[in-house]
């Protein structure tokens, strides 16, 4: 059996196995005196019961009471358990364990209680990783690299540090603006064209506010939609329609855009690579927006980016965990690298490729997994280690005298794809494996 995977981005939490999307759910419940909503079931509803609409349960993970706390749900925690056990009981038929890609906010204590509620239900976790480098490493990702998401609450930028791994450098929180507050703002936006040409207001009544924004949901989650859309809903058998614009759900949502322009500008300064989520294109004319960015360049990730990765990597780095472990390094994608100050290198004044393991003899050992085995090779006063920037670093030994290119290794240095190692009477050499 395989393992499935949980995208714990409360905008749209996916589970998925063997690359396949298996469904996907808001982060969103109703919470009613004696029963429980959860989910997708909880979204179609939530318009319908405001008052006992609950969405921020993950932005908020806390044992902390809640006001209207139920016998059945005490604090934020409770529902977040509840959602787990739902997802988990979609796959656990088809399904060994999970894996849960978590955003880069999350703090150790919210990781913590996850694994808390999993082991209370009964859950299998065999490891987390961190949703941006995940869904980052589907692609090709320069040096200076950030990655743009959005979930129900707030937009954040995560930077990316790319060498032989790509590994989650800082978080910065751009705005406490998510699609919740997105989707009121463009769902007002319809209201007003509504009184304008119908002289009703869609969001009066419960039941016609939920059709609106049912309409919106679809409208906006269509990557291929239409710069037009006709709204339609019925009260007491007579039928409002208008027709809508980009232009005017943009203009709706354009004075929150500075903001997060100028936070992306603040944390990436100079020449960068943003790599933007499929959800921030939910955003009208964001877009726009972003590529006004000087010196920047933007890369658009698919929306199966993160669970297409998933399936390949599951094989060799998840499946023979044998404790659950927080995953904030991944191999790289075909990288190449730029500028890197590598004297006598072979790949030198030109771009380098990043080495993914060390051969030996007819054996090629993993420069993300088997660095104990590569150390052991070339002795144990060697140092090899990965920086802060994910690049694959060799410091001279204070006995073993070491050639790197057949030059004698003096300082420490970054090794690429065809560097040659000599130590211990031996000869190894970085390959890159595609």
């Amino acid at each position: 059996m395989s393992l499935a995977l949980i995208e714990l981005n409360d905008a749209e939490i996916k589970v998925s196995i063997q690359g396949d999307l298996i469904s996907c759910h808001p982060g969103t419940a109703i919470l009613q005196p004696q029963k429980l909503l959860i989910g997708q079931q909880a979204h179609e509803q939530a318009r319908l019961q405001p008052r006992l609409r609950k969405n921020r349960f993950w932005d908020q993970l806390s044992t902390e009471p809640i006001p209207d706390a139920t016998a059945l749900v005490r604090h934020n925690a409770d529902l977040a358990f509840k959602q787990l056990e739902a997802l988990w009981d979609e796959v656990k038929t088809r399904a060994e364990g999970i894996i849960i890609a978590v955003p880069s906010t999350f703090t150790k204590q919210d990781l913590g209680l996850i694994l808390g509620m999993c082991q209370a239900g009964e859950i299998p976790v065999r490891s987390m990783v961190d949703l941006a480098v995940l869904t980052t490493s589907s692609t090709t990702v320069n040096r200076a690299a950030f990655y743009l998401d959005i979930s129900l609450h707030q937009t954040v930028l995560t930077e990316i540090k790319s060498g032989v791994a790509l590994t989650r450098g800082a978080s910065h929180v751009l705005s406490d603006t998510g699609l919740f507050r997105i989707m009121e703002r463009c769902a007002n936006a319809l209201a007003d064209q509504f009184i304008q040409t119908n002289r009703f207001d869609p969001l009066h009544e419960a039941h016609t506010e939920q059709a609106l924004f049912d309409q919106l949901d679809d409208w906006l989650n269509d990557p291929n939609r239409a710069n037009e859309q006709l709204i339609d809903v019925n009260l007491q058998q007579t039928s409002y329609s208008c027709t809508a614009t980009l232009e005017q759900l943009t203009a709706a949502c354009s004075d929150l855009y500075p903001t997060l322009i100028q936070g992306i500008r603040g944390a990436s300064p100079g020449k960068n690579q943003i790599l933007v989520s499929h959800r921030m294109l939910k955003v009208p004319g964001l877009a726009t927006s972003l590529a006004l960015l000087p010196d920047t360049e933007l890369t658009y990730l698919e929306a199966d980016a993160t669970r297409s990765r998933f399936a390949a990597l599951e094989k060799d780095l998840f499946s023979d965990l044998n404790k659950v472990s927080f995953i904030t390094s991944l191999p790289v994608h075909n990288q190449t690298i730029e500028e890197l100050d590598t004297p006598g290198s072979l790949a030198n004044d030109h771009l380098a490729e990043i080495g993914t393991h060390m051969l030996s003899g007819h054996i090629a050992y993993s420069l993300i997994d088997a660095l104990p085995e590569i150390q052991a090779l070339l002795g144990e006063t060697t140092k090899l280690g990965i920086t802060e920037q994910g690049d694959l670093e060799l410091s001279p030994a204070p006995v073993t005298t070491i050639r790197v290119n057949t030059e004698p290794l003096i300082t420490a240095r970054i090794l690429l794809a065809g560097d040659i190692i000599a130590s211990n009477g031996q000869t190894f050499t970085i390959i890159s494996v595609r």
